[in-house]
C-alpha cells in the first residue's frame, strides 16, 4: 500500500536551464506516512535532496499521527539539527519551505483545516526564491472538478474538510472538462485493501462513465468515495485511495448514461 500511494505521490520538480535540478515541490500524500519505514524513507529522501544542493517546498495537508506527532516537517528536521519544533495545536499542517546552502534554512507556516493556504517561497538558490500560490492552484484545480463531484463536498458539513482533502492527493484532485457529455462504458470488479495493509478484503460495486477524456466512478456501497482516471485501470487505483481516505457523505444522483459493475477492493 504505501509503495502504491508513493509512487504516485505528487511531485513537481523545477530545473536549471542547464538541466540541474533547482528545487522540488512535493505534496505529501498517504503513502509517505503509511508506515514507520515509509516516513523514515520520506524525510531521509528530502534530507539528501538538501544536501545535494537542492531546495524544496513540502506541503503536509494530512494531520500528524502517532508516527509523526509533529507533523513531517519535524521528521526532516529531526535529521538535520536537534532543534525544538512543536506545532501549535490549533494548526497541526504545515507547509514547509526549505532553503539549501551552507546552512539549511526552514520556513514553516503551519495551517488548519479551513484555512486559506499561504503563499510560499520556493527557493532557486540560498538566498532567492519565486513566490508559490497553492491556494490560488487549488482554486483553479477545483473549478475543473466535474460538477456531479463537486457537489457532496460543498456541503455545509464537508466544505471546509473537503477544500483541503482535494489539495494534497490525486484521489480527490479531479481534471475534467465540465462542458463534456456523459457516456457510458463497461464494467468489472475489483478489490480493495486497508489504509494500514492489513489482509481484509471486500467486494464493492464501481459505478462509473465517460466525462471527456475521464472514467469517473464511485462505489455504490460507501457514499463518498469517488475518483476519475485517464484510464478505467487509473480510475480503479484512484477508488482504492479514495476508500482510503474515507470520506463519507451522500451519493448524487448519477447520468442517465451511468453503467454499474462488481467491484474487489482491499479494506
Amino acid at each position: 500500500m504505501a509503495a502504491r500511494h508513493a509512487r504516485k505521490a505528487n511531485r513537481i520538480t523545477v530545473r536549471h536551464p542547464d538541466g540541474d535540478v533547482a528545487a522540488i515541490l512535493e505534496i505529501v500524500s498517504p503513502g509517505n506516512k503509511d508506515s514507520c519505514h515509509a516516513l523514515r524513507a520520506f524525510a531521509r529522501k528530502a534530507v539528501e535532496f538538501l544536501q545535494a544542493g537542492v531546495h524544496l517546498l513540502i506541503v503536509d495537508l494530512f494531520p500528524p499521527g502517532p508516527r509523526d506527532p509533529q507533523g513531517s516537517h519535524k521528521a526532516i528536521w529531526d535529521r538535520i539539527r536537534d532543534e525544538p519544533c512543536t506545532l501549535p495545536p490549533d494548526k497541526p499542517l504545515t507547509l514547509a519551505a526549505y532553503a539549501a546552502g551552507t546552512e539549511t534554512v526552514a520556513y514553516v507556516e503551519p495551517v488548519a483545516v479551513g484555512d486559506i493556504l499561504p503563499d510560499m517561497p520556493v527557493f532557486l538558490t540560498a538566498d532567492r526564491y519565486v513566490p508559490c500560490p497553492p491556494e490560488a492552484t487549488y482554486q483553479t484545480a477545483w473549478e475543473q472538478v466535474p460538477a456531479l463531484l463537486r457537489g457532496p463536498l460543498e456541503s455545509p458539513t464537508t466544505r471546509r474538510m473537503s477544500r483541503h482533502l482535494a489539495f494534497p492527493t490525486r484521489s480527490v484532485v479531479l481534471r475534467a472538462d465540465p462542458a463534456s457529455r456523459y457516456s457510458g462504458s463497461c464494467g468489472n470488479r475489483v478489490r480493495l485493501s486497508g489504509a494500514r495493509g492489513q489482509a481484509m478484503r471486500g467486494q464493492f460495486t464501481l459505478e462509473f462513465w465517460k466525462d471527456g477524456d475521464w472514467y469517473v466512478g464511485r462505489l455504490m456501497e460507501v457514499p463518498g468515495v469517488f475518483s476519475q482516471g485517464v484510464s478505467l485501470e487509473e480510475l480503479r487505483e484512484n477508488i482504492q485511495d479514495a476508500y482510503d481516505l474515507m470520506v463519507t457523505h451522500e451519493r448524487p444522483p448519477a447520468p442517465a448514461a451511468a453503467q454499474r459493475q462488481p467491484l474487489e477492493l482491499e479494506v
